[in-house]
C-alpha cells in the first residue's frame, strides 16, 4: 500500500470520527442535523512528488512488459505538481490483464473502481462520483461491446470523460471520438498520459 493510499484513508477515517461527533452533539442538543458529502471528499488535490513519478514509471514499465515484445509503447507522461483526487471507473470484461497499469493510477494516489460489465458500471455512476471512465473495447463475444457502451453512456451521463483503452487491431479512432471518447489509446503510457491530461483540465 503506497503512502498516498495510507494518507487517504487515515484522512477519511479522522473525517467519519468528527462527522459523528458532530452529529451526535447537534442532535442531542436538538438544534437540527449536519451530514458530509462523500463525494465532497474526492474534490481535494494530490500533491505529487518526485518517487510517485519514478514508480509511476516502474509500473509502466512492468505493464509494457506484461504486454509482449510485439505491443505499442509510449513513454510515461511527466506529472504535474498536483492532480485533482477523483476516482476512476475502469470497465474490462478481465480487470486481471491492467493489474499494472492500475498500480501506477493508485501510485498517484487514485483510487480505481473496476467493474466487468456495462450494466455494473452504469450502476456505479448512478450511485458515484467519478473523475473519468476507462472502457475496453472487446469483451468475450462482442467486439463492440465498447463501443455501445461509450455511446450509450454519453447519453445517460455526457459530462463523464470516457477513454478508451484497447489492444484491439484496426481500432475505429475516428469513430469512437465522434462518439464521445476523450482518447483512444493502446499503450499503457498513453492512457496515463490521457488519465493525468483529463484530471488536471477537467471543471468541477
Amino acid at each position: 500500500m503506497s503512502n498516498q493510499t495510507v494518507v487517504l484513508i487515515l484522512g477519511l477515517a479522522v473525517i467519519a470520527v468528527v462527522g459523528l461527533l458532530l452529529w451526535r452533539t447537534i442532535s442531542a442538543r436538538g438544534s437540527g442535523t449536519w451530514k458530509i458529502s462523500v463525494g465532497d471528499l474526492f474534490k481535494s488535490e494530490l500533491q505529487l512528488s518526485p518517487a510517485q513519478q519514478s514508480e509511476m514509471e516502474a509500473e509502466l514499465k512492468r505493464a509494457n512488459e506484461a504486454r509482449g515484445p510485439s505491443a505499442p509503447v509510449s513513454p510515461a507522461p511527466k506529472l504535474p505538481n498536483a492532480l485533482p483526487l477523483r476516482r476512476i471507473l475502469w470497465v474490462d470484461d478481465n480487470p486481471d490483464g491492467n493489474v499494472y497499469e492500475t498500480l501506477a493510477l493508485e501510485r498517484l494516489g487514485l483510487p480505481v473502481t473496476k467493474a466487468t460489465s456495462s450494466r455494473a458500471a452504469w450502476q456505479y455512476l448512478g450511485a458515484e462520483q467519478y473523475g473519468l471512465v476507462i472502457t475496453d473495447l472487446g469483451r468475450p463475444n462482442d467486439s463492440v461491446a465498447g463501443a455501445v457502451f461509450l455511446e450509450q453512456t454519453k447519453t445517460r451521463f455526457p459530462k463523464i470523460p470516457i477513454v478508451v483503452y484497447t489492444l484491439a487491431p484496426d481500432i475505429p479512432t475516428a469513430e469512437l471520438v465522434a462518439a464521445g471518447a476523450s482518447f483512444v489509446t493502446e499503450t499503457p503510457g498513453r492512457l496515463l498520459s490521457a488519465v493525468v491530461t483529463t484530471l488536471s483540465t477537467a471543471k468541477d
